[in-house]
């Protein structure tokens, strides 16, 4: 990487593990929040790990994840895209 940018520091194993595991950490907690909205959620119980399985065309940022979880849950299956 210095022969394309001199001035970019690779960062150590360490840092970057550090840096996403807080980023995991961060989106959890807003999760956790969007779910708090959802009306009984405490009151539904797992029955499949995987809620649905959709096709994600956009980037993977949490913003878009987020409105894709939103749009299984809050979506009948019979109104879902395919």
């Amino acid at each position: 990487m210095p022969i394309v940018v001199p001035q970019f520091i690779v960062p150590c194993n360490m840092t970057t593990t550090r840096q996403i595991y807080q980023m995991a950490i961060v989106e959890r907690e807003k999760l956790k929040e969007i779910l708090k909205d959802i009306p009984n959620f405490e009151t539904w119980k797992l029955r499949n790990k995987i809620l649905e399985t959709i096709e994600g065309l956009e980037l993977h940022i949490s913003e878009n994840i987020t409105n894709n979880s939103k749009s299984c849950l809050l979506l009948p299956v019979t109104m879902r895209k395919v």
